[in-house]
């Protein structure tokens, strides 16, 4: 090579096709080299003008050529979606994600049924974490049985100020402090107004009129008696 005489150098092939199945790409670095410089030539140059080349643009090596692995097959793989926030502000919680079944072709993604994926090991959706936002918090037992059927009663709850460990603390803020003790059936036990008791079975069948029932259920047959209108004459 003379003092001012230039030539293309290229570098090898890459060694992977840019798909990995139908038709890709192979590049590779191509360069014109002169006496004592270099001047690289990308893609973006090849449709540059003759005065801007030193070396001889149709002798141009290419920089890129096809290349194919193979015709490409469906396959099927799980996606993950990303886990949501810890169900638990405070200690133990669960986390979800989304898993869906995706099937490939070539660069091609679609999302398709989870049978289709059943030979596939399946990721979790749901792991344990532990919430990190711990303040002691008021606790409470279920209310107990009124203390009077009527006219007025009480029902009383222990409540209990604990840690994120299920420890007794006393840093509960006193003003959301639940109640331990509240009222309940304060009806009145009185009968209501104009309710009357049902009558016995032997009074609606009208045994009131046979001297044994008359004198055996006196008091509910002299009800009956004084309700029933004369007979007329």
């Amino acid at each position: 090579m003379g003092p001012c005489t230039t030539a293309w150098f290229h570098s090898d092939w890459s060694s992977k096709c840019s798909a990995e199945c139908g038709t890709g790409i192979q590049r590779r670095s191509v360069v014109c080299l002169g006496s004592g410089e270099a001047h690289g030539v990308g893609q973006e140059e090849a449709g540059a003008g003759a005065s801007e080349q030193t070396c001889a643009p149709g002798s141009r090596p290419p920089d890129m050529r096809a290349c194919s692995l193979g015709p490409c097959e469906v396959t099927w793989c799980w996606y993950t979606g990303p886990w949501a926030e810890c169900s638990s502000e405070c200690g133990s919680g669960t986390q979800r994600r989304d898993i869906i079944c995706v099937s490939k072709l070539g660069t091609e993604f679609n999302v398709t049924s989870p049978s289709n994926c059943s030979h596939l090991p399946r990721p979790p959706a749901l792991q344990p974490c532990q919430g990190q936002n711990c303040q002691d918090r008021w606790f409470s037992t279920p209310w107990s049985p009124c203390s009077r059927s009527c006219q007025g009663g009480v029902q009383t709850r222990e409540v209990q100020c604990l840690t994120a460990n299920q420890t007794l603390s006393t840093r509960c803020p006193p003003h959301l402090r639940p109640s331990r003790k509240r009222s309940c059936n304060s009806q009145p036990c009185s009968q209501r107004p104009g309710k009357e008791l049902p009558l016995p079975g032997w009074v609606l069948a009208r045994l009131c009129v046979y001297p044994y029932y008359t004198s055996t259920c006196c008091r509910s047959c002299a009800h009956v008696l004084e309700r029933s209108p004369p007979e007329p004459a």
